[in-house]
């Protein structure tokens, strides 16, 4: 997924970023993604995955890629095809991503109720589910699936449902730019993995606040954070 960098990703304030709120459309993110090194590391694993695999080659036939919308509107699939349906979206053509799904499905095997645990509190309780996709050391229960990831998988399952406060992505590249926020009101750590449940529900509702001043949804306000905003 393509976004501002180094010295372009500056932010400022919160009144920078309100003014760029509606620059990027989260629906019409497109993400490329090839189906080769997916299927030579993932076909073997079962049918709910060649399921997922399929829908992906179909949506990149007709689309050029992976639509943010499209992912969303596949979340009643099955858990498994779903997680890899959002990580083919997260990863895109990163050229590791195949080989890291391949260790969260066989995880997700290992520990068959977590997925369908997390997705159902997704649509209800952000506050429940981004605990619950970690055990009692704070370590990922699905393999490779850290808050990068794991957020990109409960907004999937969740945003469209959830009629309280929406989960939302929480990666690297918005850490960078709320970290360049020193009046977003709240604290966050140094590096995006150690993110806690308490600064993450402070994130959701700092970008549904900023959405609803707007008129608009909150994952307009991750979208422009995921960007980053110039320094004009």
């Amino acid at each position: 997924m393509n976004s501002l960098n180094g010295s372009e990703r500056l932010t400022g304030s919160v009144s920078k970023l309100r003014a760029h709120l509606n620059d990027w459309d989260p629906g019409e993110q497109l993400v490329a993604w090839n189906i080769q090194s997916w299927t030579q590391r993932l076909g073997h694993l079962g049918e709910p995955v060649r399921s997922g695999l399929a829908v992906l080659d179909s949506e990149v036939a007709t689309s050029g890629g992976i639509r943010r919308s499209w992912v969303h509107d596949q979340r009643h699939m099955d858990p498994l095809s779903f997680l890899v349906i959002v990580m083919a979206w997260g990863f895109g053509r990163t050229g590791y991503g195949a080989e890291r799904v391949r260790q969260m499905v066989e995880s997700a095997h290992e520990h068959p109720t977590t997925l369908p645990r997390i997705t159902d509190l997704a649509k209800s309780d952000a506050g429940e589910a981004y605990p619950g996709m970690f055990g009692p050391a704070g370590r990922a229960l699905i393999r490779q699936m850290g808050v990068a990831f794991g957020t990109k998988f409960l907004y999937f399952s969740g945003y469209r449902d959830n009629q309280t406060l929406k989960p939302l992505i929480y990666d690297r590249f918005v850490h960078t730019s709320l970290w360049a926020i020193p009046d977003r009101g709240f604290d966050l750590p140094r590096y995006t993995g150690g993110l806690r449940t308490r600064q993450y529900l402070s994130y959701l509702e700092f970008a549904q606040r900023l959405a609803s001043e707007q008129g608009i949804q909150s994952d307009w306000v991750e979208r422009a954070l995921f960007e980053g905003l110039d320094a004009q």
